[in-house]
């Protein structure tokens, strides 16, 4: 067995080669064309090859994805995990030292550590989700800051925005980001020029123009109208329509992709998970199958309890947020999205919910949503391991017949 041990820096790597945990050599790789097909070549003398590294945020993407082209198998190591297991009484760092530590790693590894070929699919599909969830933290950093501006220049156009942040009210509010804006136009006018940007009804039209003239008149005008702040309104709606429309995009084309996936039916299935939603989850968690237990999947989630306990000593218990943040956002976002559509839809992890908020549990929000995304986890594998759909009856059988349900 041939193990490459690689300790992967930001423009090169260190890699030493061990044949039966004998040492063979070492040899610095670089990251261009060149030197990846020198070492493939070098790679190509030998049969039973194995190569390991620590995933390391971009840095490792382009050896994993050289693996990947040429078939070859690999190990693509938590960083966290291999210091545990290569840790010892001495401390004495350095790259050439990492790689030769993670070499012998190798021998030590389970079979199911190896990484024999991923998809071009799944890492497509896990690439447009990360994609995604980065422009939700734009957009929401985006909305903040219009909020703040229209609080100093135009705060009544905050209304328009209030529960929605759509793209016709975005562009009404492009168009009068200055109360003076709408002062300067007759009530026809006024009338035309939304009609223009927002296709909306004769009765939403009249409201809508009454609206705008009424904040317009009672607000205080506090800046002129070629002021900074006025141009930065335009500049934040602009940006949060060209990024809204992409995301749409995006998600259309990730929900292609998840389309003839497992688990996204599985997600499907559940009562309140909609189509984006299970799309992300299904990009970010890939196939789940690779999970044996529900346990595996809260460890690789990131909720999964850390407990410390040393003589009389007791510390509180917390989730150990080790896991997929990404993931774990996703999660979240679903079961508030269960509460807030308990009414439309039942869900036995909404009903769980009120349970743990009612005596004698009396949880707090944010424990009682942690199990609620710890039982949607355990839902999710089982369906998913039996091939069975979300069966709302099934799911609360069990319950005892004075269980507390939301009013």
């Amino acid at each position: 067995m041939h193990i490459f041990g690689i300790d992967i820096s930001k423009a090169s790597a260190f890699v030493v080669h061990y044949e039966d945990e004998t040492f063979v050599k070492e040899l610095d790789l670089f990251y261009d064309s060149k030197s990846l097909l020198q070492f493939y070549t070098y790679l190509k003398c030998f049969e039973d090859k194995l190569l390991i590294f620590e995933a390391t945020g971009v840095y490792s993407t382009i050896i994993r994805q050289f693996c990947i082209n040429h078939n070859i198998k690999h190990i693509c190591i938590n960083p966290l995990e291999a210091h545990f297991k290569m840790k010892s009484l001495r401390r004495y760092k350095t790259d050439k030292v990492d790689a030769h530590k993670l070499a012998h790693l190798g021998f030590t590894l389970d079979e199911k550590y190896i990484i024999h070929h991923t998809s071009d699919e799944d890492i497509e599909r896990k690439s447009y989700t990360r994609l995604i969830m980065r422009i939700e933290d734009d957009l929401t950093k985006l909305k903040t800051r219009l909020k703040e501006r229209l609080s100093q220049v135009f705060p009544s156009l905050q209304d328009l925005v209030k529960h929605n942040y759509n793209i016709p009210n975005l562009r009404l509010i492009n168009l009068f980001a200055h109360p003076q804006f709408v002062l300067n136009l007759t009530k026809q006018q006024l009338k035309k020029l939304i009609k223009q940007h927002n296709n909306c009804q004769k009765t939403h039209l009249e409201n809508l123009t009454i609206k705008l003239v009424e904040w317009a008149q009672n607000t205080y005008i506090t800046v002129h109208e070629e002021h900074p702040l006025v141009e930065e309104i335009k500049d934040i709606t602009e940006d949060l329509i060209r990024l809204i429309g992409r995301k749409k995009n995006y998600v259309a084309k990730l929900k292609k992709l998840c389309a003839d996936q497992k688990l996204y039916h599985v997600l499907l299935s559940i009562n309140g998970v909609g189509e984006q939603n299970a799309a992300l989850l299904t990009g970010e968690l890939g196939n789940i199958d690779r999970f044996e237990t529900n346990k595996q999947l809260n460890a690789f989630v990131g909720i999964d309890i850390v407990r410390y306990e040393s003589g009389t000593i007791y510390k509180k218990d917390h989730i150990n947020r080790r896991g997929s943040s990404v993931a774990r956002k996703i999660l979240y976002q679903m079961v508030e999205l269960f509460i807030m559509n308990q009414h439309r839809q039942q869900n036995h992890i909404c009903d769980y919910y009120y349970k743990l908020k009612e005596p004698p549990y009396n949880k707090h929000h944010k424990v009682a949503m942690i199990a609620c995304v710890n039982k949607l986890i355990k839902v999710m594998h089982y369906l998913n391991t039996t091939n069975s759909k979300y069966d709302y009856q099934r799911a609360t059988r069990h319950l005892k017949a004075n269980s507390i349900k939301p009013s």
